[in-house]
């Protein structure tokens, strides 16, 4: 794609290149010290363009892996992997790759740019993406945009949900019940024992249903967490018939948002609380 535009950024004392075609075609990170400098900023790039992506309401993907190429080393030949060079070495920089859906730049560029101004700022974020329920639903949420199916795109945004519920254990009392259970499950049969106790301990906590309702709750509110409660149990429709009466795109656009506002709630607010 034709490059028509170069911009340069300086955000938090570091400058970054956004060259800009029809598409975002190339993001370029420049004044880095040395390969450990690389690595932690590649990281802190990862969590700006999340940020980026929940702001425009769409995914960027970001290769995991950030691939350090010195004189000694080849230039990979897959171009959407991330790398660091040396400054002035004849290399494509660092590449992200382009799904399905598509951006008008003109249009979300401005939002881009202020969100990666955020991200690459902002300590709440950082401190919140060091939880790894945290990270993982950043990725789940990201990947919803690349699946092709509405079924694999609303399971994965509900999976946004699900990773970040709270996980609360009982009341005393529904303990108490449950370690006298405990004690009873020594008159079955080995395996079945070990069954039943991995069950219970599966108990000890609230359901995934409520954990979901709870950190709903918490930060986007009780109309909210209604809401959610809907929506998961969809899921868990789709998931044990493998269908569901109910409108599956509509669904996906209410997760699509549910997932976005609890994830940007969360990195303003430095984890999930």
């Amino acid at each position: 794609m034709p490059l028509t535009e170069s911009l340069s950024e300086v955000i938090d004392g570091r400058v970054v290149a956004i060259e800009v075609g029809k598409t975002i075609d190339r993001f370029v990170i420049r004044g880095l010290a040395d390969a450990d400098d690389a690595r932690q900023q590649f990281e802190v790039m990862k969590g700006a363009v999340l940020a980026a992506s929940l702001q425009i309401g769409g995914g960027v993907r970001v290769r995991h892996d950030l691939v350090i190429v010195d004189d000694a080393t080849k230039p990979p030949s897959d171009p959407s992997l991330p790398i660091a060079f040396s400054e002035g070495r004849s290399l494509s920089g660092i590449m992200l790759g382009v799904g399905q859906v598509s951006f008008q730049t003109e249009k979300v560029l401005p939002a881009f740019l202020a969100a990666l101004r955020f991200g690459f700022s902002s300590t709440q974020l950082r401190l919140a993406l060091r939880d790894e329920r945290v990270a993982l639903a950043g990725v789940l949420y990201v990947d919803s945009y690349y699946e092709t199916s509405v079924q694999a795109q609303f399971l994965s945004l509900v999976g946004v949900l699900e990773v970040l519920k709270d996980q609360a254990p009982r009341s005393a009392a529904a303990l108490d019940m449950i370690g006298r259970w405990r004690s009873e499950v020594k008159a079955l049969e080995d395996h079945e024992a070990q069954a039943i106790r991995g069950t219970l301990k599966d108990m000890t906590t609230i359901s995934i249903g409520q954990g979901i309702r709870s950190v709903v709750r918490r930060h986007l509110g009780e109309e909210s967490a209604r809401e959610a409660k809907i929506l998961y149990e969809l899921r868990s429709e789709l998931i044990h018939t493998g269908t569901t009466s109910a409108d599956l795109n509509e669904a996906r656009r209410r997760a699509a948002r549910f997932a976005n506002s609890l994830l940007m709630r969360i990195l303003m607010a430095g984890g999930v609380g």
